[in-house]
């Protein structure tokens, strides 16, 4: 994996653990699997891809699916901060 995908991929794992995410080690595709309470949501790929309209609907799609799948995504990702918060005081 080059440096560039490598601190990127660091980077995102520790947002999304922040986050309440558990991301689990790059796949042999270089994808990092991204669950919540043991359920695969998506699979990440490093930002170099570009942004094209197509991508940016499954994205938009992808993430209206975790919103509706999760009804209390919300509630959650508020207590991961907090959870974070007490972590970074300590």
């Amino acid at each position: 994996m080059n440096t560039e995908k490598s601190r990127y991929f660091q980077e995102l794992t520790l947002n999304l653990q922040y986050d309440g995410f558990t991301v689990k080690p790059e796949t042999e595709a270089g994808l990092l699997t991204v669950e919540l309470d043991g359920q695969r949501l998506c699979l990440a790929l490093e930002n170099s891809c570009p942004m094209t309209d197509e991508r940016q609907q499954y994205l938009e799609s992808a993430a209206k699916q975790i919103e509706q799948g999760i009804p209390d995504l919300e509630a959650r990702v508020k207590m991961a901060n907090q959870k974070g918060m007490e972590f970074a005081c300590m």
